[in-house]
C-alpha cells in the first residue's frame, strides 16, 4: 500500500514542528543542534517522495537548494563527530 501526499505531507510537517520545538527549547547546546538538524533532513527527504510535479509546484527552483541542505546537514553532523579508540 502506498502512501497518500496527505500522509507525506504530515509526516514532514510533523519533522518540522520537532525540529522548531527543539530550537524553542531555550538550550543550544550540541545535541539540540544535532536534533533539529536531523529533524530538519527527515522532513526534507519525506518531501522527496511526493510527485515530482506537485513538489516542483510547491517549491519551484528553491527544491534544489533544500534538497542539498537534506543531505549536507546530517553529513556535516556526522563528519564533525570525533571518535575516539577504545
Amino acid at each position: 500500500m502506498s502512501r497518500t501526499t496527505r500522509e507525506y505531507l504530515q509526516e514532514a510537517l510533523m519533522h518540522f514542528e520537532l525540529a522548531r520545538s527543539h530550537a524553542a527549547a531555550g538550550t543550544v547546546d550540541q545535541l539540540v543542534v544535532d536534533a533539529v538538524s536531523m529533524r530538519l533532513s527527515a522532513g526534507i527527504e519525506v518531501l522527496a517522495r511526493l510527485d515530482p510535479e506537485l513538489r516542483a509546484g510547491l517549491f519551484g527552483s528553491d527544491w534544489a537548494l533544500m534538497w542539498g541542505c537534506a543531505i549536507g546537514l546530517p553529513m556535516a553532523i556526522c563528519s564533525s563527530v570525533e571518535v575516539s579508540a577504545a
